[in-house]
């Protein structure tokens, strides 16, 4: 499963498009980040921009292939495994991490709109624990994955 993995975003990762993509993602996020929201009924302050990590692309690719291999709009992994245990498995060492999952979204600013939209999608792309970023989409699925790592 790896390899499909790390050849998805090996592909991807040279590619203009991919690059345009993560761009995209990161100032559509910080632009938000950097101004404040309101979150459902909860106003959340500005808070720090956050940057690329390949480690948490990685994870949400894992995800997001995972989601439209098998159908399954879900936090949990066919097979049952955890957003933790995914990043992890990225080799990222996390001390927080949340995920943002979305489907039937053909573009960026429409599956911005609707994680904005949702309070607790709201929530986590404007939580100051976070600091680091990776998104991916496979067919229809979005999977947008924060994280923080931990300091030893």
């Amino acid at each position: 499963m790896w390899l499909i993995i790390l050849s998805f975003l090996q592909l991807f990762s040279s590619n203009p498009d991919y690059e345009s993509f993560k761009n995209g993602m990161l100032i559509r996020v910080n632009e938000l980040r950097q101004k404040g929201c309101h979150c459902g009924d909860e106003y959340m302050r500005p808070v720090p921009p956050v940057t690329w990590d390949d480690r948490l692309a990685r994870a949400a690719a894992q995800h997001a292939i995972d989601m439209e291999k098998y159908n399954n709009f879900s936090h949990l992994n066919e097979d049952g495994t955890r957003l933790g245990d995914r990043v992890r498995s990225a080799g990222y060492q996390w001390h927080f991490v949340s995920e943002n999952i979305a489907a039937g979204f053909d573009s960026m600013s429409g599956v911005m709109q609707a994680w904005v939209d949702s309070p607790g999608h709201c929530k986590n792309i404007m939580s100051p624990k976070v600091r680091q970023m990776g998104v991916a989409k496979k067919g229809d699925f979005w999977v947008q994955d924060f994280g923080s790592e931990k300091f030893y």
